[in-house]
């Protein structure tokens, strides 16, 4: 399983020992399920893409 601890530093939230604890138990069986249906996935499905204009950025 991940480093909760280390990707949470990482991406800067700031996470306390306390709260990564408290939600770790659910991370993991959460990763596990994404990892299984990802690995389902037809090798050349595409991700979904959208874009969006920025209101200074319509009617250009």
């Amino acid at each position: 399983m991940p480093d909760w601890k280390r990707l949470a530093a990482a991406r800067g939230l700031g996470a306390s020992d306390e709260d990564l604890a408290r939600i770790a138990p659910v991370l993991d069986p959460l990763h596990a399920l994404l990892c299984r249906l990802t690995a389902e996935l037809p090798l050349l499905t595409e991700p979904l893409v959208t874009f969006r204009c920025e209101p200074e950025e319509e009617g250009r």
